[in-house]
């Protein structure tokens, strides 16, 4: 399970198939942003930093930015 995957599963079952580049590219900035929402309430919940559910928020974490960070270079063009 990637987080890629999950948009993608979302995408599909969520969004119509004639939808037009704006609104899918709007949808996934607010999937990306809730998942960022829910990664900080989970780590905020987690006391121990070796808990080995902190290293999959992270693995998700570096997602999320790595989308943010793409997502800028296509905004600047």
């Amino acid at each position: 399970m990637t987080l890629q995957s999950e948009w993608e599963s979302y995408r599909i079952a969520v969004m119509p198939e004639d939808a037009e580049a704006v609104q899918l590219q709007d949808s996934r900035r607010a999937f990306h942003a809730g998942v960022a929402a829910i990664l900080k309430v989970v780590a905020n919940a987690i006391d121990n930093d070796n808990d080995p559910l902190m290293a999959l928020l992270l693995v998700v974490q570096q997602e999320c930015l790595a989308f943010v960070a793409e997502d800028v270079k296509i905004w600047k063009r």
